[in-house]
């Protein structure tokens, strides 16, 4: 319960830099947003994630920027198939406090 009590104090501060944590939810994003596409589309856009794995990995020193991929996955297929990817999260994300047992102090308000 620290670990939930921690969470909800610190979620009005500034998130810190995180290269790992980025990395990982561009992965992430983009490997769901890349569901959405059409099939003769998917193996092109899932090559977005390549570099960032290769830095996961330790295998490509330079710098991989995640929002400039993320930039390029909503140039090449659109800005809301990246949307509906992010809210399918977010309704995921609210299913699990709710299961977890965390109130969401905004819909209480309402």
């Amino acid at each position: 319960m620290d670990e939930v009590k921690e969470i909800e104090e610190g979620k009005d501060e500034i998130e810190e830099e995180c290269e790992p944590c980025d990395l990982a939810l561009t992965i992430a994003t983009i490997t769901a947003s890349c569901e959405l596409v059409p099939n003769e589309k998917k193996e092109e856009c899932w090559q977005l994630i390549v570099p960032l794995e290769e830095k996961v990995e330790g295998k490509r020193k330079e710098e991989v920027k995640p929002e400039e991929t993320l930039a390029k996955l909503i140039k090449d297929y659109g800005v809301e198939t990246v949307e509906k990817s992010i809210k399918r999260l977010q309704t995921l994300f609210e299913k699990a406090k709710e299961l977890a047992g965390i109130k969401d102090e905004n819909k209480e308000s309402e």
